[in-house]
C-alpha cells in the first residue's frame, strides 16, 4: 500500500490556460510575443491562474506560455524559476514547437530546429525540469506513398533528440491528433524505428481515444519507454485523414474534456502505472479551457478521488 499512500505532484501543460476570452483577445494570435504590450504582466497572471488551480508543476509550451516568453518576462531561467517559486511552482517539462511542421522534413530548415532543441533543453535543465516532448508533421492521405515522409521524419527527430538528449535532457514523441504518430499503428511503426536512447514516449490519453484507440492498451505495450503521460479526456472519434483546414488543431478542442468527463478509462489506466509502483507526478491537460482553473481543479480532484480507489 506504501506507492499507494503518496500524492503525485500534479502539473499542467500551460495550452489549458490558453483560451482567448481567459485574456479578453479575439484569438490566440493577439497574444503573440511581440503583440503583448507587457510580458511581464501576462506571465504574473498566468501563473496566479495555475496556483489559484491546485496544480504545482507547469509544462511550457506555445507562445506566449512558452520559454522565450516567459524570460522575456523574467530576465532568465534563474529569474522564471524565482517567480515560479514564488508561487510554489516549478517547471516540470516542456513542449516543443516546431518538428510539428514541415521544417523538420528539410534538411537546411532542420539545422535551425536542432540549434533550437538544444537551447530549449539547456532552459529547461536550467529551471530543474527533466523533459522535452515534441509531436511529429501532419500524416499524409491515406494510401498514400510515404516511405520517404517517414525516412525524412526518422532522420529529423533523430537529429533533433540527439541535440536534447546529448545535453542531459529526455526527449519523448507525443500523441497529437493527425499528425504522423497518433494511432496506434502509427506509434508502433515509429517507436519501432526510433532509437529507444534518444526517443521516449509522450502518450497523450486523449488524442489515442479520439483515434479510436485505447490509450490502456498502448500506454500497457509500451509502459518501459514511456517518459511523460498527457493525462486527459476527450468524447468521440476523429477521422484519420486531416481535414482540409489550415488550423487542424480547432477542430480537435471541442473533442476535450476535463478528466472524468469523456471516454478514456482512468481506472484502467491508474491501475497499469502503479503496477510499475508509484505515481510521483501527473500531468494534467484541458485544451484552451473556457474556465481554466476550475477544469484543473476539477481534474486534480477526480484523479485524486481515482488513485485512492485504486
Amino acid at each position: 500500500m506504501g506507492h499507494l499512500e503518496q500524492t503525485p505532484q500534479y502539473a499542467v501543460d500551460l495550452i489549458t490556460f490558453a483560451h482567448p476570452t481567459t485574456w479578453s483577445c479575439s484569438d490566440l494570435a493577439d497574444l503573440a510575443t511581440g503583440q503583448w504590450p507587457d510580458a511581464v504582466r501576462l506571465w504574473d497572471r498566468l501563473l496566479d491562474l495555475v496556483a489559484a488551480s491546485g496544480a504545482t508543476g507547469i509544462e511550457l509550451t506555445f507562445e506566449p506560455f512558452g520559454w522565450r516568453t516567459g524570460t522575456l518576462a523574467y530576465g532568465d531561467a534563474a529569474g522564471l524559476t524565482a517567480r515560479l517559486a514564488d508561487r510554489g511552482l516549478a517547471v516540470t517539462s516542456g513542449y516543443f514547437v516546431g518538428t510539428e511542421t514541415p521544417d523538420l522534413l528539410d534538411a537546411h530548415r532542420r539545422a535551425d530546429l536542432v540549434r533550437r532543441a538544444g537551447e530549449y533543453a539547456d532552459l529547461l535543465l536550467a529551471c530543474g525540469a527533466d523533459t522535452m516532448v515534441a509531436s511529429l508533421p501532419r500524416r499524409l492521405p491515406s494510401g498514400a506513398d510515404d516511405s520517404e515522409f517517414v525516412a525524412a521524419v526518422v532522420e529529423g527527430i533523430t537529429r533533433v533528440a540527439a541535440a536534447v538528449v546529448q545535453r542531459g535532457c529526455r526527449f519523448a514523441l507525443h500523441t497529437e491528433s493527425h499528425s504522423a504518430f497518433w494511432t496506434a499503428a502509427d506509434i508502433d511503426r515509429y517507436l519501432a524505428l526510433l532509437d529507444p536512447d534518444l526517443v521516449g514516449f509522450c502518450p497523450d490519453t486523449a488524442h489515442i481515444t479520439l483515434a479510436g484507440d485505447d490509450p490502456v492498451a498502448v500506454c500497457g505495450k509500451y509502459r518501459d519507454r514511456i517518459a511523460l503521460v498527457h493525462w486527459k479526456d476527450a468524447a468521440g472519434t476523429l477521422p484519420i485523414d486531416p481535414p482540409d483546414v489550415e488550423d487542424v488543431f480547432a477542430t480537435h478542442t471541442p473533442h476535450f474534456r476535463p478528466l472524468g468527463g469523456g471516454e478514456v478509462d482512468l481506472p484502467a489506466l491508474i491501475d497499469e502505472f502503479l503496477d510499475a509502483g508509484p505515481l510521483s507526478r501527473v500531468l494534467l491537460e484541458v485544451d484552451q479551457a473556457v474556465d481554466p482553473v476550475a477544469a484543473v481543479r476539477e481534474s486534480i480532484a477526480t484523479f485524486a478521488t481515482m488513485l485512492a480507489r485504486a
